[in-house]
C-alpha cells in the first residue's frame, strides 16, 4: 500500500470518528443570522416581504461552504393583526452550495438557481433577499399596521446530507487518485487539518436559530 493510499485512509478513519461524535453536535445546529430589515412589497395583487440580512458568513460558515458542504438559509415568517390573530405565515428557503471542481457557487430557490463565480458575489446576494408573493392584497387593510414576526437561520448542513458524506468523501479520494501533485489547479482543498478544523473548531456556532425579531409592516402607500 503507497504513501498516499495510507493517508487517504487515515483521514477517512478520521472522517468518520469525527462524524460520530458530531453530528448531534455541530451539523443538526443552526447558526444564527439576525433580520436587518424587512418591508413588504406588492406584485399582482399579491404581497411579499424583502429582506436586509446581517453579515452572517462567520469564519465556520465560510469554511463549510467553501470545503463543499451545502447550507440551507430559512427564513420564517408570520403576519399577525393587532389582536396578534396570525393572518399569514410562509417559509423563505435558500441552498447555498459551492463545486469544488467547477469552483462556482450556487443559490438555489424553489423557482430558481443562480451561480457565482465569488464568494463576495455570494455572499451579497444571500443578504439581499425576498420571498415570494404568499398573500393576496385583499386580506390586508391599506390602513391598518400590522406586525410581521421574523426567525432567521442557517443550517450548516442536513442530516440527510451528512449520512451522505461517507460516500462523497469516498467518491472525492477516487477522483484524487488521477490527480496531479499540484493539488492547487485541481480545485480540491478538503484536507486533512481543514476537516478538524470544520468538525471540532473553537468557533462552534450555539444551538438554534435566532429568536423572533418583530417589524411594523403596513402597505399604506405600496404600489405595484
Amino acid at each position: 500500500m503507497g504513501k498516499t493510499n495510507t493517508q487517504h485512509l487515515l483521514v477517512k478513519f478520521v472522517v468518520f470518528v469525527l462524524l460520530l461524535f458530531s453530528t448531534h453536535a455541530l451539523f443538526a445546529q443552526d447558526s444564527r443570522i439576525k433580520v436587518a430589515e424587512a418591508v413588504p412589497f406588492v406584485e399582482k395583487e399579491y404581497v411579499g416581504v424583502r429582506f436586509v440580512l446581517a453579515p452572517f458568513f462567520t469564519q465556520k460558515v465560510s469554511g463549510t461552504i467553501q470545503s463543499g458542504l451545502p447550507s440551507v438559509l430559512e427564513i420564517e415568517l408570520a403576519i399577525r393583526d393587532k389582536q396578534n390573530n396570525r393572518v399569514a405565515e410562509y417559509v423563505v428557503l435558500r441552498r447555498i452550495s459551492y463545486n469544488i471542481w467547477d469552483e462556482k457557487y450556487r443559490l438555489d430557490s424553489a423557482d430558481s438557481t443562480v451561480y457565482f463565480q465569488s464568494f463576495a458575489e455570494l455572499q451579497k446576494a444571500c443578504l439581499l433577499l425576498k420571498s415570494a408573493p404568499f398573500i393576496k392584497k385583499h386580506r390586508l387593510r391599506a390602513d391598518a399596521t400590522y406586525k410581521l414576526h421574523v426567525r432567521a437561520g442557517l443550517k450548516l448542513i442536513s442530516s440527510s446530507q451528512s449520512r451522505k458524506l461517507a460516500g462523497w468523501l469516498d467518491k472525492s479520494y477516487q477522483e484524487t487518485e488521477t490527480i496531479s501533485s499540484d493539488e492547487s489547479s485541481s480545485g480540491f482543498r478538503f484536507g486533512l487539518g481543514a476537516l478538524v478544523s470544520l468538525f471540532m473548531g473553537d468557533s462552534v456556532e450555539k444551538a438554534g436559530r435566532s429568536g423572533w425579531q418583530v417589524f411594523p409592516f403596513s402597505l399604506a402607500g405600496k404600489q405595484e
